[in-house]
């Protein structure tokens, strides 16, 4: 699975794996046989339908091949909220030509696979649509990733020959991405940003760091690499604000540890220390929408801006 979204999983990880061990007596048998003496069918056909049976670090593709003594089977189920099988149709893409397709992505989407479903995914789903089209060549490279709850535009290469120059893009600047996001608090300004260090902590969770932390070795072996936002307030009401965020670099989580760091974190966003519940009703994802992305074309070089439709959570600083 992406690293991008390897934290957005693993928060289900703990409470939602079932541990198959494989005691002596099982020596050499299937592995579908191991299984069924300790899981009943109605839990284990949709796991194995998805391809959450897990062994040795590795998906199990095949289910009949024989048991390995000492090894523990590992059964992932997916989590009960948030989560929905993209289906994705044309009022779904937001841009297409024969180089790129951007994607009005939904909240609840993953854009990659997961333990517990290999298909269940924005880039297979994606793969079914341009099938649906009669296009022959399903190929589509997903150029960056959005949180599982993050909606709006998610961009897709639909040439290899162009990924290279995206990569460009994305190293040097070129491609700018502004968010919309629901923030609860008031900041003490109209205008405002964030430059600080970014990584992983000794839990492994993402958090900030002070920006001459930068280049600092952490001890799964990564940096910490700089984060920087730009914050301009849209709209305000006595219980929310509503911002616009530029981003100038492209780290896991960066807008919500930003905001979350001087004390407006994201409406919804309660694992970093968001309201759950706002105008009266419940927020079950963070407000945060990939409104407008815009850069040079990779094959004409002009100039090209995508925006996603505004998001339904809008409706929340009008009551509605």
């Amino acid at each position: 699975m992406d690293m991008m979204e390897a934290s957005e999983a693993a928060e289900f990880e703990a409470f939602r794996m079932i541990r198959v061990p494989i005691l002596p007596q099982y020596a050499g048998m299937p592995l579908l046989e191991v299984l069924r003496a300790h899981v009943d069918e109605a839990t284990l056909g949709p796991i194995l339908a998805h391809g959450g049976l897990w062994l040795r670090r590795e998906r199990v593709r095949d289910v009949c091949q024989p048991a390995p003594v000492g090894e523990t089977l590992l059964l992932h189920r997916p989590p009960t909220s948030h989560y929905s099988t993209p289906q994705i149709g044309s009022d779904d893409i937001c841009y297409a030509d024969e180089y790129l397709l951007a994607l009005n992505k939904h909240v609840g989407w993953y854009t990659t696979p997961t333990p517990w479903d290999c298909t269940g995914h924005v880039r297979e789903s994606l793969k079914v649509w341009l099938a649906q089209q009669g296009e022959d060549e399903r190929y589509v490279h997903l150029l960056h990733r959005l949180d599982r709850d993050t909606s709006g535009v998610l961009l897709c290469s639909r040439d290899p020959a162009i990924n290279p120059i995206m990569q460009q893009h994305f190293d040097r600047g070129a491609v700018l991405k502004e968010y919309l996001c629901l923030c609860s608090g008031t900041p003490p300004y109209a205008t405002f940003a964030l430059h600080t260090g970014h990584g992983r902590g000794r839990a492994g969770q993402w958090r900030l760091y002070d920006l001459a932390q930068v280049g600092r070795k952490l001890p799964n072996g990564s940096r910490v690499k700089v984060a920087y936002t730009s914050f301009t307030v849209l709209h305000q009401t006595a219980q929310a604000t509503l911002l616009r965020a530029t981003l100038y670099t492209g780290r896991t989580h960066q807008i919500r540890l930003h905001l979350a760091a001087v004390g407006l974190p994201l409406v919804g966003d309660t694992r970093y220390g968001g309201v759950g519940e706002l105008a009266g009703q419940p927020i079950t994802a963070h407000c945060l929408h990939a409104w407008r992305v815009s850069l040079p074309h990779p094959a004409w070089a002009t100039p090209l801006i995508i925006r996603a439709p505004l998001p339904a959570w809008l409706g929340l600083l009008q009551g509605k």
